[in-house]
């Protein structure tokens, strides 16, 4: 896969986390995600699941975000 199609699959599995025009609203969008996971895991390993797949957003965003704002 090279760089303009990952670059692709990354914009899309964002989807809408960077809908808005502006790069300031955009950005609110991403600080919004510094809250963290909004479930209350029952064990460790569903924390530890919760954190790699909120870390996992957060970049995807950041990604998008670079990509949408150079």
């Amino acid at each position: 896969m090279n760089g303009r199609t990952l670059l692709a699959v990354i914009l899309l599995l964002v989807g809408g986390a960077l809908r808005a025009a502006s790069p300031e609203d955009d950005w609110s969008a991403i600080v919004a995600l510094d809250a963290g996971p909004q479930r209350n895991p029952r064990t460790a390993e569903e924390a530890r699941a919760g954190a790699e797949a909120h870390l996992a957003k957060q970049e995807r965003a950041l990604r998008a975000f670079l990509a949408a704002h150079p």
